[in-house]
């Protein structure tokens, strides 16, 4: 016993240092941790993992909830509804489409049987959120178009619809369900698992508001985390997809005013770097490399199926008639199809199955992940770059709940209009704080530049300006107000003070940085500094 624990805390360490590894080479971390699982699955201490994919299926299991929840607790609503119609149909219709196409190709090349080839294409279906995330997170991928967006909905949702097709196809191949059984059932799992998390989230948000439970008192992390086991529990029990229920209900909460919701955040990404980390060696483990060696043909030949021909297929198929994505941004989504953990967790619940091709996916998987994690994972942004994806002014970072932790600085914009006091001035002369930095010009014909101390601001420009993030928010309690009938028509100055001062006024999707003639609007929701400090009555009469 004391053997064993010295060697999972040398496996721990080794996992953290090859994560780093894989952090300055730009691979996605499940490789590294993969490999070191098929090298410590070499000891015989380990053989009994090695032995039994069906209990190293359910560890898997567990690990995907928090995975899921944490997919969409992350997730920016705000960045994200933007791109919801597109990103849930690539999601759902797209894994299907992908499947199917994959499945078609399967038959006729590698000459499987349908129902086989559909097992193969539907484990494939997906997309990996850990390894896109990762990408995206490391070499913070500011894409056009909010392709940024697009790949993290999509990855992080779609999981649920490949583990549908998996368990059906497998019904299907066991002769325990219909083709018309089988159509009831995916209807019963998608239309369960919104509703079951739904509710489960409806729950939480109660008991989080009636008990002021926060993200840093008490038993906070434990609630959450007990949310996010009964997100997946309660929708399976009446028939729905836990996976789907997971992420609905990690969507909703992460985008609830929590309390301290930040350090929430980053206790939810602790958890979910320990369970890829987790998922990523048990895997390794249940890896042969004498049996690998001889599907290495096969998973290429599917590598390039889903590389070249299923994922440009659907993805094209899906986002050409929105009329809004170029086709570079379609070639760079579909680009992003890395493949991951959930991928070989779903061809593990497939080899444990007992179906006659079982060990044949979860070995073509797992070369296909592989392939997909060095290949993809690595030139994802060079390809971006290629395609001219790249916006300057846009950040990845922007997409996650906890963007404003991630860094030090800060971004905002300032409309140069014909009042304006730095209309016609250089930059050098505008008297700005050193601290302050102009770092981009964005002229009223939409072209960008950097500017100098020399460069003059016109009528039109957009000024982006960098400074230093504030770090101490505890100081500040900010309440979302909606605007009272008796205030619709007045000016700011006229909105009694008292210790509060109104930061933010959020009309429809435009967000206005308020001064003394700001007019109130019907529908205007008001952010307001109420952090117990009296302001400066006098002085604020003075500058309106």
């Amino acid at each position: 016993m004391d053997l064993l624990i010295v060697i999972v805390a040398v496996v721990i360490l080794a996992s953290v240092f090859l994560g780093r590894m894989s952090q300055r080479l730009g691979v996605p971390d499940l490789l590294a941790f993969i490999l070191l699982g098929i090298l410590v699955g070499q000891l015989t201490v380990f053989r009994g993992v090695s032995s039994n994919p069906g209990l190293a299926g359910n560890f898997c299991d567990i690990a995907l909830v928090f995975i899921m929840f944490y997919g969409g607790f992350c997730t920016r609503w705000e960045k994200a509804k933007v791109i919801v119609a597109p990103a849930s149909l690539l999601a759902s219709v797209g894994v299907f489409l992908t499947a199917a196409v994959t499945a078609l190709m399967v038959h006729f090349l590698l000459h499987w049987g349908w129902l086989e080839s559909l097992l193969l294409g539907s484990v494939l279906g997906s997309t990996d959120a850990a390894s896109v995330f990762f990408v995206l997170r490391a070499r913070q991928l500011g894409l056009k178009e909010n392709a940024t967006s697009l790949l993290e909905m999509e990855s992080g949702a779609n999981d649920p619809c490949s583990n549908m097709m998996v368990a059906i196809t497998l019904l299907l191949m066991q002769g325990r369900l219909s083709a018309l059984k089988a159509a009831g059932m995916m209807a019963a799992q998608i239309g369960f698992g919104l509703l079951g998390g739904l509710l489960v989230a409806l729950l939480a948000i109660w008991v989080v508001k009636r008990f002021g439970i926060t993200a840093s008192v008490g038993g906070g992390p434990i609630f959450f985390i007990a949310v996010a086991l009964l997100a997946f529990g309660f929708p399976s029990l009446i028939g729905g997809n836990g996976f789907l229920g997971a992420y609905v209900v990690g969507l909703i909460l992460g985008n609830q005013e929590i309390e301290n919701k930040k350090e929430l955040v980053h206790f939810f990404n602790g958890i979910t770097g320990v369970m890829q980390m987790s998922i990523f060696f048990v895997l390794g483990l249940l890896a042969n490399l004498k049996d690998m060696a001889g599907f290495v043909g096969p998973s290429v030949v599917v590598f390039l199926i889903l590389l070249l021909v299923s994922r440009p297929i659907s993805m094209a198929a899906i986002l050409l008639p929105f009329r809004k994505f170029s086709w570079q941004t379609i070639l760079l989504v579909s680009f992003g199809g890395l493949k991951g953990a959930s991928s070989i967790v779903f061809a593990v619940l497939a080899a444990s199955a007992g179906v006659a091709c079982g060990g044949d996916v979860f070995q073509i998987v797992f070369c296909v992940t592989l392939i997909s994690s060095l290949l993809q994972g690595y030139l994802l942004p060079y390809m971006a770059r290629w395609l001219e994806c790249i916006d300057p002014a846009e950040n990845a970072m922007k997409s996650f709940n906890d963007f404003s932790d991630e860094t030090m600085m800060q971004f905002n914009e300032v409309m140069i209009t014909g009042e304006s006091p730095w209309k016609d001035r250089a930059v050098k002369d505008l008297g700005i704080p050193k601290n302050i930095l102009i770092c981009m010009l964005i002229h009223a014909d939409g072209s960008r530049i950097v500017p100098n101390g020399y460069t003059v601001l016109r009528e039109g420009d957009k000024v982006i300006i960098c400074s230093k993030a504030f770090q101490s928010e505890k100081l500040f309690s900010i309440l979302r107000r909606r605007i009272t009938p008796k205030y619709v028509g007045k000016t700011l100055k006229e909105y009694p003070a008292q210790k509060n001062q109104v930061v933010l006024v959020k009309r429809g999707e435009e967000s206005i940085i308020p001064h003394g003639d700001t007019v109130f609007m019907p529908g205007d929701i008001l952010y307001i500094n109420d952090s117990g400090v009296p302001s400066d009555k006098k002085k604020a009469q003075k500058g309106s």
